[in-house]
């Protein structure tokens, strides 16, 4: 905005300032609104998380539930209790290792809808800046020097969303390159457990 401000004309530097507390204000607002929005979704992921791990963790358990409840007759609690025990101590770790893959697709997820909520709201915010910066040029359109300033912060804005947009690319395939060469992985896991 000081950048605006003194790129004005002498005649729009008051206007100029004015509309760039107006840009400040807008910006402040969006970005506690945003804030707000990022929160509201970690916490929903959060819960997600949550609901996806503890099926997980059955799923897992039910194989030694189940065989530990074939012990039938005299001192068969004891025996169910001693299985159940055991199963849970040869699997465990696997268990977990699972649930973290788990966890770390439920948090790629977060990330993702985190950045598309914050592409939206920045890109709103720049539509916002441009309509209040706008109103410096009403009157003097026919001025060439003001067409070349707006033109420049109108470039400005669009090399900025142009950026925002190329580092938001960048992080979806940086995600997705994760996320395929975390499968070999598991993959190879799986090949030496056979």
């Amino acid at each position: 905005m000081k950048e605006v401000e003194e790129s004005a004309a002498p005649g729009l530097k008051d206007r100029a300032k004015l509309q760039g507390e107006v840009c400040v204000e807008e910006a402040r607002v969006a970005l506690k609104k945003t804030v707000e929005l990022v929160k509201e979704t970690m916490n929903r992921e959060q819960k997600e998380v949550s609901r996806c791990m503890a099926p997980h963790v059955q799923n897992q358990l039910t194989e030694g539930y189940d065989t530990a409840m074939l012990e039938r007759g005299t001192g068969s609690v004891a025996r169910q209790k001693a299985y159940f025990r055991g199963y849970i101590d040869d699997c465990k770790d696997n268990i977990f290792e699972d649930g973290a893959q788990i966890v770390l697709e439920r948090l790629t997820k977060a990330v993702e809808a985190i950045g598309e909520a914050l592409d939206e709201a920045m890109g709103k915010l720049a539509q916002k800046i441009e309509v209040s910066l706008a109103v410096l040029w009403e009157g003097a359109r026919d001025n060439p020097a003001q067409l070349r300033a707006r033109k420049a912060v109108i470039d400005m804005v669009q090399i900025i969303q142009g950026q925002i947009k190329l580092w938001s690319e960048a992080d979806k395939t940086k995600q997705q390159a994760a996320k395929k060469a975390t499968v070999p992985m598991e993959e190879d896991a799986a090949m030496e457990e056979d």
